[in-house]
């Protein structure tokens, strides 16, 4: 485990390119300029320059960005080797949101909606525990059709 500096708790930020990551990023910097208790990775994959994109002053180097595509295993191992194996506080936010994308793809919607893979590695391969709070907008579920298809 990689260890973080003065007793940090260790947050990670799942899905930070979306709605809700962005809201919750923009609160942390505009009321935690000098983040003494929190160090923050913040991963993101559909955005290619998210983390120029947001507005910040990172001078205290609490907060890091990285992509994650969590349908990749090798990718996900890759970045929990570097960052982890424990996060304090996992907030997972990521989400394919949109019902037609997962309607045409619901494999792919489902790994990453639900990766079962990354889930694993962060909940169950470490000896600490790590509090995990998962989120979501209302756009995860289908039902057009007069069913309620959760896209996971």
């Amino acid at each position: 485990e990689k260890s973080n500096n003065n007793n940090k708790k260790k947050v990670l930020i799942v899905g930070a390119s979306g709605f809700l990551g962005q809201h919750l990023l923009s609160t942390i910097f505009s009321t935690n300029k000098q983040n003494t208790h929190y160090d923050v990775y913040a991963t993101f994959h559909s955005l290619s320059k998210f983390e120029e994109s947001i507005p910040h002053n990172n001078n205290n180097k609490s907060i890091t960005f990285e992509p994650l595509d969590l349908t990749n295993p090798e990718l996900v191992d890759s970045f929990i080797d570097k960052h982890g194996p424990h996060f304090d506080v996992c907030l997972f936010l990521a989400a394919i949101s949109s019902p037609k994308i997962c309607e045409q793809d619901p494999e792919k919607a489902a790994m990453v909606n639900v990766p079962k893979y990354f889930f694993q590695r962060i909940l169950l391969t470490n000896d600490k525990p790590t509090t995990f709070v998962a989120l979501s907008t209302d756009q995860v579920y289908g039902g057009d059709k007069g069913g309620s298809q959760l896209y996971v």
